[in-house]
């Protein structure tokens, strides 16, 4: 079985990254995440929250989100800089519901990624 951890080096952590992926890559969008991707030569994932002012929430939103990409992240075929964004419907939801959705969001990613 694979281990599933997350490093701090494959995180995207400069706003010019963030910036580049959601001007320069594409989008797929589910209900609760939505993804900002460009397929490159390595993983680097960053996380976002949208909705909430409040950084308790906020923060409790990218938390849910890195625990789904970490949870998720070998299903990913093709290595791709990306940014998932977390919707703020997130909070209200449960866990196996938010799975559903993201391994939806993966199925896109992947059926979009390879087709190039």
């Amino acid at each position: 079985m694979k281990r599933l951890s997350l490093p701090k080096q494959r995180i995207l952590k400069k706003n010019s990254a963030f910036h580049e992926i959601f001007r320069f890559g594409k989008a797929i969008h589910g209900k609760y995440f939505s993804v900002f991707y460009k397929i490159t030569e390595s993983n680097k994932i960053g996380f976002a929250a949208k909705g909430y002012k409040n950084k308790v929430q906020r923060n409790k939103l990218k938390r849910i989100g890195r625990e789904m990409y970490r949870t998720h992240q070998y299903q990913i075929i093709r290595p791709i800089h990306a940014v998932f964004v977390v919707k703020s419907l997130t909070l209200t939801k449960n866990y196996e519901t938010l799975v559903n959705d993201f391994d939806e969001l993966v199925k896109s990613l992947n059926s979009e990624c390879c087709n190039k």
